[in-house]
């Protein structure tokens, strides 16, 4: 299986999120791309994770620094 570079993904949607006010939009496009490979919605992949449900939905609305996301994200995605 080949791996698809997702950094032009997360380059669109980080600009959509910044224009809509989020404090942490490159957080944002990060958090929804890792969902977003997993196939995941965001109930089932917090429950995967293990990750509680409000930190998966702050991580998507760039409410959380990088330092604050949960290693299950650096951890699954390896195009960082």
């Amino acid at each position: 299986m080949t791996t698809r570079d997702l950094t032009p993904l997360r380059r669109k949607l980080a600009a959509r999120y910044e224009a809509q006010g989020m404090n942490h939009p490159e957080v944002a496009a990060f958090a929804v791309s890792v969902r977003g490979r997993t196939g995941h919605d965001i109930v089932a992949f917090a429950n995967f994770f293990g990750l509680d449900l409000a930190v998966v939905e702050a991580a998507e609305t760039g409410k959380l620094p990088f330092e604050a996301l949960p290693p299950a994200y650096q951890d699954h995605d390896n195009s960082i």
